[in-house]
């Protein structure tokens, strides 16, 4: 039971990271958190999706810079 309520401790975390930023996952929050929409809602594709865009931007190196990779330490 725990392994569950941490992934949806987390998963929850990361819808509202990406609502932040994205208007399709904070409408899907708000209308989870109001009740007019099922838990599901969050899994959606299109929300999952959000999310892990919002991941990936988050994750993107600035314009600019150069990523350190291991081969170039």
């Amino acid at each position: 039971m725990a392994e569950k309520t941490a992934l949806l401790t987390w998963s929850i975390g990361q819808v509202q990271r990406a609502a932040t930023q994205d208007p399709g996952a904070c409408r899907a929050l708000v209308e989870l958190t109001n009740m007019l929409a099922p838990p599901r809602a969050l899994v959606a594709p299109r929300v999952v999706w959000q999310v892990a865009r919002t991941r990936l931007r988050q994750h993107a190196v600035p314009a600019g810079l150069t990523p350190v990779t291991a081969e170039g330490r």
